[in-house]
């Protein structure tokens, strides 16, 4: 299964557990090997969590593209350049320190995953 070995791959090349990846974004220790033994994807969300975790685009999870980058917001969607800046570093925090700005920032509770 292409999600699996990606993400399996990122755990190598991050140098983390794979408990550890499962501890910060909040996930059941078990479900690596659920999703191996079931042959499964995870829900949208575990999927966003995931790839917001190691910073690459879902459709790099599903093997959909070889780009791990994920798509950078660009000043013809509205955005000015600050917007920009401020949305890729956002981007580049770990998922405690996104959770934490979200919370003290009252950010609406769709954000708060």
């Amino acid at each position: 299964m292409i999600f699996l070995q990606q993400v399996l791959s990122l755990i190598d090349l991050n140098g983390i557990s794979k408990n550890k990846l499962l501890t910060d974004i909040g996930i059941n220790k078990n479900a690596l090997v659920d999703w191996e033994k079931r042959n499964t994807i995870p829900s949208g969300d575990i999927v966003s969590k995931i790839a917001d975790y190691f910073h690459v685009s879902a459709d790099y999870l599903l093997g959909r593209t070889d780009e791990k980058e994920p798509p950078t917001p660009v000043a013809g969607d509205g955005l000015d350049e600050k917007d920009i800046r401020l949305a890729n570093w956002f981007r580049s925090l770990p998922p405690d320190k996104k959770k934490a700005i979200l919370t003290l920032g009252e950010a609406p509770a769709e954000l708060d995953e």
